[in-house]
């Protein structure tokens, strides 16, 4: 379920409670297509290749953010 949707520049946060907290940036764009919204039960799904698994205290290093910022290639029909 969706905990929280926030504006983070150029890309979207989306919060989801799965049993865990899963952070996801996507575009605004994707979020209008999928309609994601606080309280929407959703599945989440996620190439290998983008995931950064960090420690609960530690914040991502400039290099991480940047990287993760511009790599908002969520297609808005992904192709299974």
């Amino acid at each position: 379920m969706i905990e929280a949707v926030t504006p983070a520049s150029a890309s979207v946060r989306v919060v989801v409670d799965c049993g865990f907290r899963l952070i996801a940036r996507v575009t605004p764009r994707s979020v209008g297509d999928l309609g994601l919204a606080v309280g929407s039960p959703i599945i989440a799904i996620f190439k290998a290749s983008a995931v950064h698994v960090l420690p609960a205290t530690a914040a991502p290093a400039p290099s991480v953010r940047a990287r993760a910022a511009s790599s908002l290639d969520t297609p808005t029909r992904p192709a299974l």
